[in-house]
């Protein structure tokens, strides 16, 4: 989908300043996980590939099968959890990564489940937006 299609579904600037830069990279600024997510859903929910490549870079820096070691070396109580930036960001990872078919992400975003305060995982999380994200 094009910019001008972006702008009249009500995306405004926000959208032009995305679509103009696709060549950024997850080096030039790290992204907060909540936008890194949005931008994937927005990409492809609008067919923009550009626009979910971006959120992807930026959630593959978290979820990578490497982020499980350093999951690791995080210790808590005497056990292994993810990364306290995750927190139950991971429900809302394994929900995006299991819409968009990337299955080598989701297995991480599923690991990190295993770590978080069972209750998330009983009545789910409230994502950024209000919605609310369990596992299914």
């Amino acid at each position: 989908m094009d910019p001008d299609t972006l702008l009249k579904a009500g995306f405004g600037n926000e959208a032009q300043a995305l679509t103009q830069r696709p060549s950024r990279t997850i080096s030039d600024a790290p992204i907060p996980f909540s936008e890194a997510a949005t931008l994937t859903r927005l990409g492809r929910q609008y067919g923009i590939e550009s626009i979910m490549m971006l959120g992807l870079q930026s959630l593959n820096a978290t979820f990578n099968a490497q982020a499980v070691w350093t999951w690791h070396s995080v210790k808590q109580k005497g056990r292994c959890t993810p990364v306290p930036a995750l927190s139950t960001e991971c429900i809302e990872a394994a929900n995006l990564f299991r819409i968009i078919g990337c299955s080598r992400l989701r297995i991480t975003a599923l690991y990190a489940c295993s770590a978080i305060d069972p209750i998330h995982l009983a009545i789910g999380v409230v994502r950024a937006d209000g919605f609310v994200e369990e596992l299914p």
